[in-house]
């Protein structure tokens, strides 16, 4: 293991330590998207518009409302996932965020995957055959920088977060392009009551970056364009369910690198699984655009356990690549962003 490797899964250690041992704030008003009491978010959106809104008030800089809306937030996801193509694979995710105020935040992270599944690289196998999936262990994923934008004050809800990656994982598994990626993210909401609609639009350079929540056994390189729409709903205090349809469009050429490619004295492999060829696991670059275009249906149900844990469970239907997700987790949040459920 190289040094970068170790100053990674240092950095790794201590935001998990601080997470541990860090406190919430008194009178913290907004919650992020881990714990949240209003409705269940990607963490591209943290703090939203909406909870910003409610949370602060006009009056003087000493109001201890105001002074929540500055300080420092410690989060760690521990996920399981399952896709029909590659089976189960399990990652944390942590990181730490800065609030200067209710309009900006910065936040630094990165995930390590305890066990993910793929073809082995160095078996060649025929191409009538297909060959019993590996497990690879303990392998890092792209650190990542995310500058996190609201207009709190609009009716509109809107916030946005750019988030720029350095190629710190693994390419031969097709968690990480090799390359630095970017994404920008623009969110729109507004409730009404329990209801509260949404709907996202955003343009960056890697599939990776678009659904942190579902975690697929491909990574795609190339501009990309994505849209989605949907709604949350709130009930009994404590729980969310949000269920959208999104469209994600390349608008330029792709080079995928999967979990799923195989060797052989001819180059990659056709593949079949599931009785569907499936793109990303027959092309390793396209020069054509619209490779990997990918929509469907996703849902989401949140249960808010305390101020400072979250359950959750996701489930996504690719309707291009025929492909279905199933995610649980259970996310930690402490320091300003955690936030108290209502009715406690």
């Amino acid at each position: 293991m190289n040094i970068v490797h170790r100053f990674l899964i240092a950095l790794l250690s201590a935001m998990l330590a601080s997470a541990c041992f860090a406190q919430s704030p008194p009178g913290s008003e907004i919650a992020s998207g881990a714990v949240s009491s209003s409705r269940a978010v990607d963490t591209d959106t943290v703090v939203s518009a909406n909870s910003a809104a409610a949370a602060s008030s006009s009056g003087p800089a000493s109001n201890p409302a105001e002074a929540s809306d500055r300080g420092f937030t410690f989060s760690s996801n521990f996920t399981g996932n399952h896709d029909s193509s590659s089976g189960w694979s399990s990652v944390i995710d942590s990181s730490v965020r800065y609030d200067f105020n209710k309009v900006f935040g910065v936040e630094l992270g990165m995930p390590y995957y305890l066990a993910h599944n793929g073809y082995s690289s160095t078996v060649v196998t025929r191409i009538n055959t297909t060959p019993p999936l590996i497990t690879t262990y303990n392998a890092l994923g792209d650190l990542y920088l995310k500058l996190h934008f609201a207009a709190p004050e609009t009716s509109f809800g809107y916030s946005a977060t750019i988030t720029g990656t350095a190629p710190t994982g693994d390419t031969s598994s097709g968690i990480s392009t090799g390359r630095p990626t970017f994404d920008l993210n623009n969110h729109f909401e507004h409730s009404f009551g329990f209801l509260t609609p949404f709907a996202e639009l955003g343009i960056g350079d890697s599939s990776a970056l678009i659904n942190h929540r579902v975690r697929r056994p491909y990574t795609t390189l190339g501009p990309v364009s994505h849209y989605k729409a949907g709604a949350g709903f709130d009930f009994l205090k404590f729980f969310n369910f949000e269920g959208s349809a999104y469209e994600d469009l390349p608008i330029g050429d792709q080079k995928v690198y999967s979990h799923l490619f195989l060797p052989s004295k001819t180059g990659r492999l056709v593949r079949t699984i599931n009785g569907k060829m499936r793109r990303f696991a027959r092309e390793t670059v396209d020069t054509g655009q619209g490779i990997l275009e990918d929509n469907g249906l996703s849902s989401t149900l949140t249960i808010n356990v305390g101020s400072h844990v979250a359950l959750t469970g996701s489930y996504e239907r690719s309707l291009r690549q025929s492909m279905d997700t199933v995610a649980l987790g259970m996310s930690f949040t402490f320091g300003r962003a955690a936030q108290k459920p209502q009715g406690q």
